[in-house]
């Protein structure tokens, strides 16, 4: 075991998003309320409590500005709710693949950890086939 593995050691069984949580519970919690159509089975699917989704669901109303659900049986989202999901549900995806390089990026997990390695051309650069910075 080298020395950064006596540090950081790989935390086994555990997902990209549970060791590197670079997504916003909030917004986990409002897509798992929209796929289920229902607080406490989204509260199940996630294995949290209905009142913890609640809860973050309306701090992200109250970070938006706004209801994302009118809370009636059945839920519906509100027009707020129906524009901000896909860019919601874009973020969240960001964030999952950010998480999934890192975690195959950690030491012990076979990718990319620095050393002589050459740095992957997506991190070189701004993910748009584009360096950086510009070249002299």
């Amino acid at each position: 075991m080298n020395d950064v593995e006596k540090t950081h050691p790989p935390v086994p069984n555990t997902s990209p998003m549970e060791e590197f949580p670079l997504g916003d519970v909030r917004v986990r919690y409002f897509l798992a309320v929209c796929e289920h159509a229902s607080f406490s089975l989204a509260a199940e699917a996630c294995g949290v409590s209905q009142p913890s989704v609640s809860t973050a669901v309306r701090r992200l109303e109250k970070a938006v500005g706004g209801r994302l659900f009118e809370r009636r049986h059945p839920i519906r989202m509100t027009s707020l709710g129906v524009q901000l999901r896909p860019m919601l549900a874009e973020m969240q995806a960001i964030a999952a693949r950010i998480a999934e390089f890192l975690y195959h990026q950690r030491p012990g997990g076979g990718g990319w950890n620095g050393g002589d390695k050459s740095v992957p051309e997506a991190v070189a650069g701004d993910g748009m086939g584009r360096p950086c910075a510009p070249e002299p």
